[in-house]
């Protein structure tokens, strides 16, 4: 990752990508339970919060090339469940 700027950028469009795609998901398929929609919508705002909220503070005693491979893996994973938790509302 080339700096913190971009990995923020990133990650602020794959959540807001993930929160689109539970919206629309949740409009055109047969009606989910709202509440389901609406814990899942709110499962990737704190996803995109602490992900940013990681980014800013590193934790003490790792290198940050270590830190951030395992904040991606970390993140990319949260993002895979989440795809798989929305496609699972139908």
């Amino acid at each position: 990752m080339a700096n913190r700027r971009n990995l923020k950028k990133l990650i602020n469009y794959a959540t807001s990508q993930l929160f689109s795609e539970c919206v629309a998901v949740s409009l055109y398929s047969s009606k989910p339970d709202e509440k389901d929609v609406e814990a899942l919508l709110t499962s990737i705002v704190n996803l995109r919060r602490n992900s940013i909220d990681r980014v800013s503070h590193l934790e003490p005693g790792k290198t940050a090339k270590e830190y951030f491979d395992n904040l991606i893996v970390a993140f990319n994973s949260q993002v895979e469940e989440t795809l798989d938790q929305i496609y699972n509302l139908n």
